[in-house]
């Protein structure tokens, strides 16, 4: 049986520091000018997107935000939602006239990978520049190994919990 990894409000901000940082420490030439921040499932991951934003900060600007939503574990047709994102990084550039060299996909939870996966190749057809991934707790036994995290757990151990959670029909 597999314990609660609860995280509390006060361990998500600790984490969050330890992300920001540890993206600075190995991509100092992240900036507001030339990155793009990807919010990769905005209901757990905006308040860490949001946090990595203001913390690349240079000059009084931080980075541009663009929200991607994705699929709950129980749905199986994922293609409307690569079909969104894919809308979605278009009209944000129509949206925009600012070119960037990077794009930092920020995650609270990798669980499985197959999210990043999936976005990652379809970011990899459209954009020209560098993909970072980012990810503050990642399961280490996930498919897909981001770039960056904070703190990794073993999901076949832990259930990934945060505090903000309330009951969710859509995970088993």
């Amino acid at each position: 049986m597999r314990k609660e990894l609860y995280i509390t409000r006060d361990l998500e901000e600790v984490t969050i520091d330890l992300l920001s940082n540890a993206i600075k420490f190995k991509y100092p030439d992240l900036t507001p000018d030339n990155t793009l921040i990807l919010m990769v499932s905005p209901d757990y991951s905006a308040t860490v997107a949001m946090h990595v934003a203001h913390n690349l900060s240079q000059d009084g600007e931080m980075c541009d935000i663009l929200p991607i939503h994705i699929p709950y574990p129980d749905e199986k047709d994922i293609s409307k939602y690569k079909s969104k994102a894919d809308r979605d990084v278009d009209d944000y550039f129509k949206f925009t006239d600012k070119e960037y060299t990077n794009y930092l996909l920020v995650e609270a939870g990798v669980i499985r990978g197959g999210t990043y996966t999936w976005l990652v190749e379809l970011l990899s057809k459209k954009l020209t520049g560098r993909i970072i991934t980012a990810a503050l707790f990642e399961n280490r036994e996930s498919k897909f190994q981001s770039d960056v995290v904070a703190s990794y757990y073993s999901d076949s151990k832990q259930d990934l919990t945060f505090y903000f959670e309330e009951e969710n029909k859509h995970w088993s």
